[in-house]
């Protein structure tokens, strides 16, 4: 449809043509666009008229604007819908854009043409620079003649090139070959019609001589043309008379396309001829595309030949297919110069695998590697070797390449050399080496693949890639109680691996934001020293000063030795109270358990401390029903975080010494704790103790579990616990009763006063001393550089701050034993800015209980199912007794 407008627009009295001038293809955008005309330019058409025969037209269109175009003898001939703003002319360049959806173009005539040229050439080099899918591309140019209208078009939107006459209606007298149009791209286009026959270039290329039988077909006019939907830009337009008669070079070259076996050669013969009396030197040249260093070649590239009037000669090319590698068609293109003539043909090569039976052997080795890193960071130097041979005669080029085929980023490998020509039943070899500097570990498979045309071959091979590195670790753990005013350290331990040595260097940073005056971190040493597979410890640090707000805080501990770096998370928790156990290795604690599901049983639970490191006690416990042991397990507690470890059968036996109603049961559990509720004095192990109570009532999975336990105050060894637990579709309730232990034995010390007080008032501390041999002697100590000798001192704090109490007392015997806790004095009139940095929320709470709950039931639960698979052992023993 757009292209109907375009002829039923145009009559045969609007046309144009110009002089044929060489491309260079160059896109649009590299074309310069000063706003001057180069020096010697015409503002306007260059026209020469010797005579009727002899006529010659070019317009390279250095204008400023359309008025100065049409001053010069041009005219706006396309569609009347057209907007003036649609003809954009810039000195060197004419834009004609056009509007799809009306239906229009636009398009400019030359019609100044004198009568009597029936044979002509008219060419434009035009570019497409926007447009839409329907019609993307098209450019083409336009000749009216006496009779006809001609368009020499390499159309978009049939992707054809196409050479029409009289309009789309009429069809096209010539179509030819796929068009691919490109944007921004500029293209010559060249229409010659000498003698009846259409001549049609497309970039200089010659690509159909076409014979026609009209009459009428002298030319009138030429048109630069947008079609709808196409914006094209023009750098010239030119139209010439064509003497027939002219001397002249034929060119022809062949064969026309061939297919040749890899590694093997083809000719390529040219001949030229001397047309109207020509004589004089022809210079051949040839261009291969696509081009490059696995591209046929053509030899010679270029040559001189001399015709003498009426003569010819021919030239017999070499193509050579040595250097291609995969299987591709290539395009040879023969350019002829003499002068201004100018003749260009092109013929094709397809180059396909080698001859049958023709191939090559290709081996790598080793088949697997081990690379090691050594302690210094440098990694053993070992390459894989790569084996090629050519098989009854193949020659050829093969393409090498390397890939570790991982979906990470991984080692880097290289091939070299990349191609090798293989000639003969020669051996050729390449060599794959690794240029990793960075960490990487474990096994890789690295891809090696050989190909030339129609051969491809590959193997792979495992390189297992052993790092020197160390990594880190703390202990007795991650989780740090840090009480104000004081310091606590855990040890971070680098293990050198694989041989790694090198200096260490320590750092760290917040993983949430801090507040005023946060925990700080040091380190004992920094940087460190690593040796070969060895360990070293280095203290980290974590201090809070008085006014360190209490709460969680996160570290990360970076350790960066280079090549091999690791980050270690450091959890701190600031209390305002000592976490730490009062129980030592030795200490023996005996439950009485009754359950509701076991009422006639007796059941008895010992728990003995085997060992206490940091905030965690290590134990081992055994389970008895009616004196007749059942089973003997190890655990642990860290009285700090509340993870137990082993079979639980008495669940927290131990928790921190010296907690006081508000604190938390334990401040760095990852759950969230739960506070001690109340404090009271109660008989535990035949002694009547200070001791501490927590507990919690809540549903699990819609099963309701409730607990209350007490701990002494002293020593934190479990008292009491009373608990309902489903087990098994059941609800079992259990008590535990303290009735033994050796803690009370020896000297024991603790004493009462308020968790903190305004300043300038009065804070009576009262002692509890049991066990040991009297009389007894109290040495106080209340922070604040004062001391007391009185069993039940009564002191007075002037100033505010967190105060670190201590009582020591030493009995008859000599034996001491002392106490430490913490006393917190606040301004009288100002309150202290530093609130707790976490809050637990009610989500975190319940975890808690459900943690502490859990913990409860699983002791329960294993109990139970102890006994009663002990109880079913029995009772099958009976069963054989009374059979035998």
């Amino acid at each position: 449809m757009v292209l109907v407008a375009l002829f039923t627009l145009l009559p045969p009295t609007m046309i144009t043509a110009e002089p044929h001038r060489r491309s260079d293809s160059a896109p649009v955008r590299d074309r310069p666009s000063t706003g001057q005309s180069p020096a010697g330019a015409i503002l306007g058409p260059d026209v020469s008229v010797k005579s009727t025969p002899n006529y010659s037209f070019r317009d390279d269109f250095y204008y400023s604007n359309m008025s100065e175009m049409q001053s010069a003898g041009w005219s706006e001939c396309g569609s009347p819908g057209a907007y003036a703003s649609d003809y954009r002319v810039t000195p060197g360049v004419l834009t004609l854009v056009t509007d799809y959806d009306n239906g229009t173009n636009t398009a400019v005539c030359w019609d100044k043409i004198p009568s009597g040229i029936s044979n002509w050439s008219v060419s434009t080099r035009g570019a497409w620079v926007e447009g839409i899918d329907e019609v993307a591309g098209t450019i083409q140019i336009v000749a009216t003649t006496t009779s006809h209208t001609y368009a020499w078009a390499a159309d978009g939107f049939f992707q054809r090139y196409i050479l029409w006459r009289d309009g789309w209606g009429n069809g096209g007298v010539w179509t030819g070959p796929l068009y691919q149009a490109q944007l921004g791209v500029w293209h010559d286009l060249r229409m010659d019609f000498v003698n009846g026959v259409f001549h049609l270039y497309f970039d200089e290329l010659l690509m159909a001589d076409v014979p026609v039988q009209d009459t009428g077909t002298n030319l009138t006019s030429i048109v630069v043309q947008s079609p709808a939907g196409v914006d094209n830009s023009f750098a010239y337009v030119s139209a010439n008379a064509v003497d027939p008669n002219a001397a002249d070079v034929a060119l022809v070259a062949g064969p026309a396309s061939q297919n040749i076996a890899v590694g093997n050669n083809a000719s390529l013969t040219l001949s030229l001829a001397s047309v109207n009396g020509f004589s004089g030197p022809v210079s051949l040249a040839t261009t291969v595309t696509p081009g490059g260093p696995n591209s046929v070649t053509v030899n010679p590239l270029s040559l001189l030949v001399s015709l003498g009037t009426g003569g010819s000669a021919n030239s017999n090319l070499t193509i050579s297919t040595q250097s291609v590698t995969s299987a591709s068609t290539f395009d040879i293109r023969i350019n002829a110069t003499s002068g201004s003539l100018f003749h260009s043909k092109e013929v094709t090569a397809s180059v396909t695998g080698p001859t049958q039976g023709q191939t090559f052997t290709f081996a790598v080795s080793p088949g697997s590697l081990i690379l090691r890193q050594s302690g210094t960071g440098a990694w053993t130097t070992q390459n894989i070797t790569v084996t090629l041979s050519g098989v009854y005669g193949f020659t050829g080029t093969v393409a090498l390449s390397v890939n570790a085929n991982n979906p990470i980023p991984g080692p880097v490998a290289a091939i070299e050399p990349s191609q090798i020509l293989i000639e003969g039943n020669k051996t050729f070899t390449a060599t794959v080496y690794f240029t990793q500097t960075s960490f990487v570990s474990g096994t890789w498979y690295v891809s090696i693949t050989a190909t030339t045309a129609g051969i491809s071959q590959s193997t792979s091979v495992a390189v297992d890639f052993v790092p020197s590195y160390f990594y880190t670790g703390l202990t007795p753990s991650g989780n740090v109680v840090v009480p104000v005013g004081s310091s606590s350290s855990v040890s971070l331990n680098l293990v050198s691996q694989n041989g790694y040595a090198g200096t260490v260097s320590l750092s760290y940073w917040s993983i949430y934001a801090l507040p005023t005056n946060p925990p700080t971190v040091s380190f004992s040493s920094s940087p460190v020293t690593l040796i070969p597979n060895a360990t070293n410890s280095v203290q980290v640090i974590l201090s809070a000063d008085p006014a360190t707000p209490t709460g969680s805080y996160g570290f990360v501990i970076r350790a960066n030795g280079g090549w091999s770096m690791e980050d270690t998370q450091i959890s701190v928790y600031v209390v305002d109270h000592q976490v730490s156990p009062g129980v030592s290795a030795g200490t023996s604690a005996t439950y009485n358990v009754t359950l509701s599901s076991l009422p006639g049983d007796s059941i008895t639970v010992v728990v003995t401390v085997t060992e206490v490191s940091g905030p965690t006690v290590y134990f081992t416990q055994t389970l008895y029903v009616d004196n007749v042991l059942i089973n003997s397990t190890a655990g642990s507690i860290d009285v700090a975080a509340g993870t137990q470890t082993g079979t639980v059968f008495v669940p927290f036996p131990f928790v921190s010494t010296g907690l006081r109603v508000g604190d938390q049961l334990f401040p760095a559990a990852t759950y969230g704790s739960i506070d001690i509720s109340s404090t009271s004095t109660n008989v535990l192990a035949g002694m009547s103790r200070s001791t501490i109570t927590g507990g919690t009532g809540l549903n699990i999975y819609l099963l309701p579990i409730q607990f209350t336990s007490t701990w002494d105050e002293s020593t934190g060894i479990l008292g009491t616990l009373d608990g309902t637990v489903p087990v098994n579709s059941t609800t079992v309730t259990a008590h535990y009763l303290l009735v033994d232990t050796n803690a009370w034995n020896g000297l024991s010390v603790e004493f009462h006063s308020p968790a903190g007080a305004p300043q300038l008032s009065t804070i009576t501390f009262t002692s509890f001393v049991a066990g040991g041999t009297s009389p007894y002697s109290h040495e106080w100590s209340f922070g604040d550089g004062q001391t007391s000798t009185q069993a039940d001192p009564v002191h007075l704090y002037l100033m505010p701050g967190n105060y670190q109490v201590t009582l020591k007392v030493i009995d008859g015997g000599g034996v001491i034993r002392s106490q430490t806790s913490l006393v917190k004095i606040t301004g009288s009139t100002i309150p202290s800015p530093f609130p707790r940095i976490l809050l637990l929320s009610s989500d975190l709470l319940i975890l808690g209980l459900i943690g502490v709950a859990v913990y409860a039931s699983i002791a329960l639960s294993a109990s139970f199912l102890l006994i009663m698979r002990e109880r079913e052992k029995q009772r099958r023993l009976a069963r054989q007794s009374v059979a035998n």
